[in-house]
């Protein structure tokens, strides 16, 4: 079940957990994009953060486009730039920008549903 979520707490609560609460969050934002665009055979969440842990986050990069491209299909506008952006986010050790740009866009999805 998609939900919305307060951004502020999941950042929050990622902080005092030391991460921890991060990685949940990362987990519930790739099953719930998921969930939303109907990708049935697409990767989950605890398959990414077991391949972001093996890889020693050499995965987390592909994951932060593919994010970055999921969240521009949700905002239907499947030729934006997102993943590139989302990509160099990443790659400059902000990857919690990156989860709450893409809770930003489940939220902003779900307003607009109705939910």
């Amino acid at each position: 079940m998609v939900k919305k979520r307060s951004i502020v707490f999941a950042v929050i609560f990622s902080f005092v957990t030391f991460g921890l609460y991060g990685l949940y969050w990362i987990y519930k934002v790739t099953n719930e994009m998921n969930t939303l665009l109907y990708k049935k055979d697409a990767m989950g969440g605890m398959m990414v953060l077991i391949l972001t842990l093996i890889t020693c986050g050499l995965y987390g990069f592909i994951w932060a486009y593919r994010l970055g491209e999921n969240v521009d299909n949700l905002k239907r506008n499947p030729g934006g730039n997102s993943g590139i952006l989302y990509l160099i986010v990443y790659i400059l050790g902000f990857g919690l920008v990156d989860l709450v740009l893409a809770q930003d866009a489940i939220n902003t999805y779900l307003d607009g549903q109705g939910a």
